[in-house]
C-alpha cells in the first residue's frame, strides 16, 4: 500500500512537471512593445526625403535565457494608408538578442501612414525553426495631422540677397545666403544656374565642389556667377548628407537681373573649373 502511495506521487509530479514544461515552451521567445510615437522632422522615407515624418520606437525583449537570432534578410516593413499597404523596404531592425535583453528600434513612417507592420523570423540558439514576430499598430491621428498643418521647410535654406559686380571685370556675380537647418552636416558637390523656360527649368552653368561642407545650422554667403541681364533665374544646390541618405536638391527663389531678354547657354563661354574627383 505505501509502495502505491509513493507510484501515485510520483505519477502526480511527473505530470505537473509535464506540464509545467508544455506552459513554458508554449511561451513566445520574443515580446514587443510601442514605446513612443512622436512626429520627425527630416528622415529617409521610401528612399527619399520626407520632411514631416513619423518615428515610432519599438521596444523587443528576449523572454529566454538563450540566445536569439533574427532572419534579418526575411523582415518585411508595411504601413497602411487610405486603405492601402505600402512596403517601407527596411530590414536589419533588430539582428539578435541577447539572453533575457531588450532593445529598441525606430521604425520611421511617412506622414499619411495610418497603420504600421513589422514581420520577423527568428529562432532560439537551441532550435532549428524560425518563428515569426508580428509587431503592428496605429499611429494616432494627432500625430499624422501635425506634419500636413505646415507646408514642409526645406533641410537647407537657399535665398537669393543682391547682384554685385566682380572686380575687374564685367561679370555680375549674385550673392546667395545658404542655411543648414540639420542637425547633420551637408556636403554640397554641385550648384547650377538655372533659366525660366515656359514648361520648366534649363540649365545655364554648372559647377562643381562649392561651396562645400555646410556645418550643422550653419549659415554663410554664397557668391557666384550669374547672368548680367534678364531673368528670370533660379540657382539650384546639390547635396548629401553625413547620413549617408540620398542626393537632395535645394532651389533659391526665381529672381531678375534686368529687364531685357535673358541670357542662355550659348550666350556665354563654357566654363573650364576643375573636373571633380571621386
Amino acid at each position: 500500500m505505501k509502495t502505491r502511495h509513493i507510484a501515485v506521487v510520483l505519477l502526480s509530479l511527473i505530470s505537473g512537471l509535464c506540464v509545467s514544461c508544455v506552459h513554458v515552451s508554449s511561451r513566445p521567445a520574443l515580446a514587443w512593445k510601442v514605446i513612443d510615437i512622436q512626429p520627425h522632422q527630416v528622415y529617409t522615407v521610401l528612399h527619399r526625403w520626407d520632411y514631416d515624418c513619423c518615428r515610432v520606437d519599438i521596444e523587443v525583449t528576449n523572454q529566454t535565457t538563450q540566445e536569439v537570432y533574427v532572419d534579418w534578410h526575411k523582415d518585411e516593413t508595411a504601413f497602411q494608408a487610405d486603405g492601402r499597404w505600402g512596403s517601407l523596404g527596411i530590414s536589419a531592425l533588430l539582428p539578435y538578442l541577447g539572453p533575457s535583453e531588450s532593445r529598441t528600434f525606430p521604425l520611421y513612417l511617412p506622414q499619411q501612414a495610418e497603420t504600421f507592420r513589422v514581420l520577423m523570423y527568428y529562432k532560439p540558439s537551441s532550435s532549428h525553426y524560425y518563428d515569426k514576430l508580428l509587431i503592428e499598430g496605429k499611429v494616432p491621428r494627432s500625430q499624422r495631422m501635425r506634419g500636413s498643418e505646415t507646408s514642409p521647410a526645406p533641410a537647407v535654406g537657399v535665398t537669393f540677397l543682391y547682384l554685385t559686380n566682380e572686380v575687374a571685370s564685367t561679370n555680375v556675380e549674385g550673392v546667395f545666403l545658404i542655411t543648414n537647418k540639420l542637425n547633420t552636416y551637408v556636403y554640397i558637390w554641385r550648384s547650377e544656374i538655372q533659366d525660366a523656360t515656359q514648361s520648366d527649368w534649363a540649365l545655364l552653368i554648372r559647377r562643381f565642389h562649392a561651396p562645400g561642407m555646410i556645418d550643422p545650422h550653419e549659415q554663410f554667403l554664397f557668391q557666384t556667377w550669374v547672368p548680367n541681364r534678364g531673368g528670370l533665374y533660379r540657382l539650384e544646390l546639390h547635396t548629401s548628407s553625413d547620413e549617408d541618405g540620398p542626393a537632395s536638391e535645394f532651389f533659391s527663389q526665381a529672381f531678375r537681373v534686368s529687364a531685357g531678354p535673358p541670357m542662355k547657354q550659348q550666350d556665354f563661354p563654357v566654363y573650364h573649373g576643375p573636373t571633380p574627383t571621386h
